[in-house]
């Protein structure tokens, strides 16, 4: 089973529809128990301006919430699908320091001008074309961890 609970204008440090990734973690984890959990980087946070190191450390506190509300879960982060290469690079630092493993749109990017072409990212967000070929591409970045 695949639950998705993503919050429309949510972020690490952008609250929308009554919080942010941690008020996620906090409120929904420990009734889902779940077996991975894929955290996903957000361009709310990147449209927010907030600062990459601002992001960067409030993804590590999230991690670190995560291990604490689910210690068994997997735990694998993902950057956000294109964006500013300094978030991607802080993210990335925190992750390694973490432990946790970070799969990398941004260096190898997911959504080039050809692929793009089928409007399959708009805005940082994935359209209707967009899911299947993201969730394709994740499994495969998964299976090579």
């Amino acid at each position: 089973n695949v639950i998705s609970d993503g919050v429309r204008g949510q972020g690490y440090l952008r609250p929308s529809g009554g919080g942010t990734y941690k008020d996620r973690i906090t409120k929904d984890i420990s009734t889902l128990s779940p077996d991975v959990v894929i955290f996903t980087g957000s361009p709310n946070d990147v449209g927010g301006n907030f600062p990459a190191d601002q992001i960067a450390a409030e993804f590590g506190r999230d991690i670190l919430l995560m291990r604490e509300k689910s210690p068994n879960s997997l735990l694998i982060v993902c950057s956000q699908f294109e964006g500013p290469v300094d978030i991607n690079q802080a993210m990335k630092a925190e992750a390694l320091r973490l432990g946790v493993p970070y799969i990398d749109f941004i260096t190898d990017p997911l959504f080039t001008q050809v692929n793009n072409g089928a409007r399959q990212l708009s805005n940082g967000h994935p359209t209707r074309a967009g899911g299947p070929f993201i969730a394709q591409e994740l499994l495969k970045k998964i299976a090579a961890l």
